[in-house]
């Protein structure tokens, strides 16, 4: 089975975590499947023997993942008992049947409280997920809550079979739950084209790129690069050959291939710069840099003296040949 390691933290530090991720604007926004764990739970003893249990259904909440992603932490409430419990992943198959596709590391309560556990598991939209114990001795919060359901397999169900469970009974809330990371996309590159040699600035726009782990190119690791904001970074590419290649971001699921993240390594060629608010010095130095020469130099009427671009012929990201001449006008 997929392990992945865990951390367990008490119900009274788990205010003060939430608070320093929201500070550090480091993580991006996840969505939550499962248990809010709001209601009137009392803890009860799992299963016995070893079993697997999935919430199928439950109002107010979401309980099938509603996107492409990653876990990156999961939760239990009102538990008790020496063992320890595993999430893991169930991808529809069909005719009321899934398929384990991954299972978390043992996640160990210290606490009766609400326990959080990190984790790293890739999920599908559409995939449930279930729960795991370990000893027969565990026991976990449930609730009579209107509407809910929840499937049960009567003995632990082994990631790569594909099986339907024993039953399905409600009403039945489980107290347990997970964050679901959505994987970052990539809609649009500027410029789309560099030189082999690398040293391009390329805008990614996109989604889901807050605390974005890596950009690469072609499987290559950018040069350097800096998350402007959620749905933008800026990347420098790195060395490659001529070609075209897909330009994907982690966070920490990596982003799918599509047709708008394709960048194409050109050899010798003028990759037109934005040359916009720059200064004549500034402007011509970048035109060096991207492999182009500076063209006619033009003032707007009425301003004899003027020092910063405002327009340019071609536009930035124009490829063109080598030395190619870009026009500017001043203001």
């Amino acid at each position: 089975m997929l392990k992945s390691g865990w951390r367990a933290f008490p119900l009274g530090a788990l205010a003060a975590i939430w608070v320093l991720i929201a500070a550090s604007g480091a993580q991006a926004s996840t969505v939550t499947i499962g248990s809010p764990l709001t209601a009137a739970f009392a803890s009860n003893q799992l299963c016995n023997p070893l079993c697997t249990r999935a919430q199928t259904a439950l109002p107010g909440a979401v309980v099938a993942s509603p996107t492409d992603g990653t876990i990156v932490r999961w939760r239990v409430s009102f538990v008790t008992g020496p063992g320890g419990f595993e999430l893991q992943v169930l991808h529809p198959a069909g005719f009321g049947t899934y398929t384990g596709t991954g299972t978390s590391a043992v996640g160990t309560p210290i606490s009766f409280g609400t326990q959080v556990f990190a984790t790293d598991l890739p999920i599908r939209a559409g995939d449930l997920i279930g729960l795991d114990n370990t000893d027969i001795n565990e026991t976990i919060g449930t609730a009579s809550t209107a509407g809910s359901m929840a499937a049960f397999w009567n003995k632990p169900f082994p990631d790569g079979s594909t099986l339907g469970p024993d039953f399905e009974s409600g009403p039945y809330e489980i107290a347990f739950n997970a964050d679901i990371q959505p994987l970052p996309g990539v809609s649009s590159l500027a410029p789309s084209s560099g030189p082999v040699a690398g040293g391009t600035s390329v805008t990614i726009g996109g989604h889901d790129f807050t605390g974005a782990s890596a950009v690469s190119f072609g499987g290559i690791p950018a040069a350097g690069f800096t998350v402007n904001a959620d749905g933008q970074i800026t990347a420098v590419s790195p060395p490659g050959s001529p070609g075209t290649v897909d330009v994907s971001v982690k966070n920490p699921g990596q982003s799918p291939a599509v047709g708008s993240d394709k960048f194409t390594y050109t050899t010798a060629s003028c990759i037109v710069p934005s040359l916009k608010h720059k200064t004549l010095k500034k402007a011509k130095e970048a035109l060096r840099k991207a492999g182009c020469s500076l063209g006619k130099v033009k003032r707007a009427k009425g301003k004899k003296h003027g020092k910063v671009v405002k327009k340019q012929k071609p536009k930035a990201g124009a490829v063109l040949p080598v030395g190619s001449a870009v026009n500017v006008k001043l203001g």
